[in-house]
């Protein structure tokens, strides 16, 4: 066995300022996020008491780590548009980053 592949949740806390910017026009940057990192997102409407919300990510080991590369961009973005951003990403290519450019952990073997 084993071919199934691993799939992962990642829950990560937007606070009320940024839920505008990550949801985007009627659920545009929801959507490419999704199509982005290759990683399901959901955004339940439900929040907690300081007014943040979770995101919820999940797929591929891989495909949640993108996402959450891709989130954590869209929250420290403070000028600028999105789609400016998205446009950045793209450039970049859709291969993760150079793990030892980043300064992250190097990405695990393929299984």
């Amino acid at each position: 066995g084993g071919a199934c592949p691993t799939i992962v949740s990642h829950a990560v806390p937007v606070p009320p300022s940024a839920i505008g910017r990550v949801i985007g026009s009627r659920g545009a940057n929801l959507r490419t996020l999704r199509t982005r990192s290759g990683c399901d997102v959901e955004m339940p409407r439900d929040e907690d008491e300081s007014g943040r919300r979770l995101l919820h990510l999940t797929g591929t080991p891989a495909a949640v780590r993108r996402g959450q590369e891709l989130l954590q961009g869209l929250l420290l973005r403070r000028g600028g548009s999105v789609e400016a951003y998205w446009e950045e990403v793209s450039l970049k290519g859709e291969a993760p980053p150079d793990a030892a450019a980043a300064g992250g952990p190097p990405p695990p073997p393929p299984a």
